[in-house]
């Protein structure tokens, strides 16, 4: 057996372990597709590492990945292609090409698009190394400009690699009843994605899944979402402008916390509890530590966006302290509204729980719009879309 064989076989028993491959199929893909054909000149040991590998940055800033394939595989298992389906990836860097292409065989086809012209021409140097069998068509596109050919199109299934703030508004017209669409979307600054399916007018959230990914650029970068403001370590990306000081003000001011709402294991307070938090007709953001440290009191968890619900002068927290083999959750509380928000997110989060029902989420065209929006529902206007997020339990 020679080593790249050797060294694919290890990373795909090490993702079929952890349960990122759970399927015959995506397996069978992840065993047919030579990673260095993809990310060449790099070390083996790298190259079938579960990590990220990028392929543009721009002053820095990293504009274009190879996703690690953690990740690919559980977007391909939740996006479940099929031989025969017609494929358009938005956002592309060959390998997730490479592996759609081997679940859509036979009578299949992909079409792969990209904004930057090095991440396209990367693409295609290694599509040419790496035959498919089926036809993958790479091309330059802002799939969310005006006249995009991609509207002419018509595929079964359309997976966004980048993080998208809104949807396409030729995304309905090239799906038929039943085609599916994943893209990671992050909602109140928290990266998560979704499995959606279309059903009249509309796509129907089927599955959610966490994880993070380069933002969209030209036509489909983020709109016009409030600017996170700061004070100190502490830097909140709320759903709605506020004033300069506003954020310094609140937080000078901390009131009583709760008393523990739960005991969770270490490592649990993660999408469900988010998604959780995040549904209602409360005013939301995150909260996060610009030096990643619990220091000085920081109020969440440092490692990732901690959800806070705002009112006009305070805002709501989720916390946790260790406890024995886990944490104890409760809510802290800063301004003078603090207290009865904390109050309102501790009693979500004590009928709330992990395994039971789920995030529900519904992209609607903005013209396609007809119902009144339920009270638990919280509403995302962006672009020609709106989104509805709940929780069903």
């Amino acid at each position: 057996m020679d080593a790249e064989l050797t060294a694919r076989r290890g990373l795909i028993d090490q993702l079929t372990e952890q349960g990122s491959i759970r399927s015959a199929r995506v397996r069978d893909a992840f065993e047919r597709v030579r990673r260095t054909a993809f990310i060449p000149d790099t070390p083996l040991e790298e190259v079938y590492a579960d990590r990220t590998h990028t392929v543009a940055e721009d002053d820095g800033v990293k504009v274009s990945t190879v996703s690690a394939p953690s990740m690919q595989a559980l977007m391909l298992e939740i996006a479940a292609p099929v031989p025969g389906d017609d494929v358009l990836e938005i956002g592309s860097g060959g390998t997730n090409a490479a592996l759609l292409a081997e679940m859509v065989a036979p009578g299949g086809s992909v079409w792969t698009v990209d904004i930057d012209d090095r991440v396209v021409e990367r693409a295609r140097a290694s599509l040419g190394r790496h035959p498919a069998p089926v036809p993958v068509r790479v091309d330059r596109i802002d799939a969310w400009e005006a006249g995009t050919p991609i509207a002419a199109g018509s595929f079964d299934l359309v997976e966004f690699t980048v993080d998208t703030w809104t949807f396409p508004s030729w995304l309905p017209a090239v799906l038929p009843t039943g085609g599916r669409v994943v893209a990671p979307m992050s909602i109140c600054g928290v990266g998560c994605g979704w499995a959606l399916e279309k059903d009249d007018d509309r796509l129907i959230g089927r599955a959610s899944f966490g994880g993070g990914f380069v933002g969209a650029r030209g036509a489909g970068a983020e709109g016009d979402e409030p600017d996170e403001i700061r004070s100190d370590d502490v830097v909140l990306a709320p759903d709605r402008d506020l004033e300069t000081g506003w954020l310094a003000s609140v937080l000078s001011r901390e009131g009583d916390a709760t008393g523990v709402v739960t005991h969770r294991a270490i490592g649990s307070l993660y999408l469900p509890l988010f998604l959780r938090l995040l549904c209602g007709p409360e005013r939301a953001g995150s909260i996060r530590s610009a030096s990643r440290s619990k220091a000085n009191g920081f109020p969440g968890a440092s490692w990732m966006r901690t959800p806070v619900w705002l009112a006009d002068d305070g805002l709501a927290v989720i916390d946790h302290r260790l406890a024995g083999d886990g944490v104890d959750v409760f809510v802290r509380s800063f301004g003078s509204d603090g207290p009865v928000l904390a109050e309102r997110m501790a009693e979500r989060l004590r009928t709330w729980q992990e395994d039971e029902g789920g995030p529900v989420f519904e992209a609607i065209p903005v013209d396609a719009v007809r119902q009144e929006v339920p009270e638990a529902v919280r509403v995302l206007r962006r672009g020609p879309w709106e989104f509805r997020l709940s929780w069903q339990g």
